[in-house]
């Protein structure tokens, strides 16, 4: 099966379940929900360790496909970039969802739709962007 702009099995349901534990947070209040998540979002783009590679191991699917751009490729990951962006987005979100709410349903939204797609416009313009 071709992966569409790099996504995998793994990476569309990490998406997934990321983004419904945003919504299920912000739904039910659960402040600790999208502090892990946001955690778990900047821990892996930091340490550069995927959940999503052992779920697509478990689901027999194979590397993500490279997405060729026009500008000259970085050393770092687009899918590292994606989680380090949408942790910070879900984290400063949460701490200031007073006047940020908007952000971290967006974000929520966002993610489970690509999870749900295996279309992420975000990672796709990071690859876009010259990240490999």
């Amino acid at each position: 099966m071709k992966n569409i702009g790099g996504v995998t099995k793994g990476d569309r349901l990490f998406m997934f379940l990321s983004g419904s534990a945003i919504v299920l947070g912000l739904y039910f209040s659960w402040p600790g929900l999208l502090y892990g998540v946001a955690a778990v979002l900047l821990l892996e783009g930091l340490l550069d360790r995927r959940s999503s590679s052992l779920l697509s191991w478990l689901l027999g699917g194979g590397r993500a496909a490279r997405v060729e751009g026009r500008l000259p490729r970085a050393s770092v990951d687009a899918g590292r970039a994606w989680r380090l962006l949408m942790g910070l987005a879900v984290l400063v979100s949460v701490l200031f969802l007073k006047h940020l709410w908007f952000l971290a349903w967006f974000v929520g939204f966002v993610v489970a739709g690509a999870g749900i797609s295996g279309v992420c416009p975000g990672l796709m313009l990071l690859q876009r962007m010259g990240l490999r």
